[in-house]
């Protein structure tokens, strides 16, 4: 649809030549950094059609701004899910993050306080 200003009125008019474009489904990346002496970093995620074992999978690593963040990729048959995140290291782990819609990379930081026996996170915006 387009928008057209004439005068006053605003008309709507269908292109049928010209169809809105699809968007593609894009692979989708978690990323989290810590403080915390973690040697390594493992994804645990469940619902919206992802499902890992637990500990989860090993988070791959990525320098953004000198800092390092832990990355997993999910593929784009996963686009736009809503999934359930736990970050661990294979024993610690963080409170379950819930909800988190892949629409879009998402990075998190594992904080060095802890709700019960689990570390608390807190979702930061992209640094890139």
């Amino acid at each position: 649809l387009y928008l057209r200003l004439n005068g006053a009125a605003i008309q709507l008019i269908e292109d049928k030549n010209n169809p809105e474009p699809t968007v593609e489904p894009q692979p989708r990346k978690i990323y989290a950094t810590t403080t915390l002496s973690w040697s390594k970093m493992n994804i645990y995620a469940w619902n919206g059609g992802v499902s890992f074992s637990w500990p989860g999978v090993q988070m791959s690593t990525e320098t953004i701004n000198e800092t390092k963040y832990y990355v997993y990729t999910f593929e784009k048959s996963n686009d736009g899910a809503t999934i359930n995140v736990i970050f661990n290291n294979g024993s610690a782990q963080t409170v379950d993050i819930t909800n988190v819609k892949l629409d879009k990379d998402r990075f998190f930081r594992v904080l060095t306080t802890k709700s019960g026996n689990n570390y608390k996170y807190e979702e930061i915006a992209d640094p890139r």
